[in-house]
């Protein structure tokens, strides 16, 4: 009865779903991509009391551009093209706002093909904000790898985010937590 109860309940809620991505304070689901050639560091950090911890990108802008965060197990997110809509959140803080450019997030189909879909971010001085990023069939990737006919064959993974910073900057700290996936279904 319960489980009918839930479903009852699931199917008068608007068509928005949502999958539970890795937490970024699990140190052992992610890896940074050539951590020591790029001068790259990721490790939980003590943010505050009341918050409590945050996942911490420490990185070295003007040595390497970009960090590739990726999950060692990929998360599936949508089954069929009806579940491929939607967007990714993540919160962010940088402690050089300037020094921060934009975040990725990239999936990969069932033939291997991988989507990158980009967010310019201007963030603010201090604060945390949470960005959305947009994803799905409909929305054009930044990049495309693997596939050449660009078809995507499901079902669809999450597989991990890119951060873009300016080359201008010497460090950068950026801290960042609650990550989630949401699909909207027509």
């Amino acid at each position: 009865m319960k489980s009918l109860t839930a479903l009852l309940l699931l199917s008068l809620l608007p068509g928005l779903f949502a999958v539970d991505l890795p937490n970024l304070k699990n140190e052992s689901d992610w890896t940074i991509r050539f951590p020591a050639k790029r001068h790259q560091s990721y490790r939980v950090v003590e943010y505050s009391r009341s918050e409590g911890t945050a996942a911490e990108l420490t990185v070295s802008p003007g040595v390497f551009p970009y960090t590739e965060l990726l999950l060692k197990t990929p998360v599936p997110v949508a089954q069929n093209a009806a579940e491929f809509q939607g967007s990714v959140g993540i919160r962010l803080k940088a402690d050089s706002p300037a020094g921060f450019v934009a975040v990725s997030v990239r999936f990969e189909d069932a033939s291997g093909g991988v989507r990158q879909f980009r967010k310019t971010v201007k963030l603010r001085p201090g604060r945390f904000e949470t960005i959305r990023i947009p994803v799905g069939e409909t929305v054009r990737p930044d990049r495309v790898w693997g596939n050449r006919n660009k078809t995507i064959t499901y079902p669809v993974t999450f597989i991990g985010l890119k951060f873009d910073y300016n080359p201008d900057v010497k460090s950068l700290k950026l801290t960042m937590d609650q990550l989630n996936w949401e699909s909207v279904k027509p």
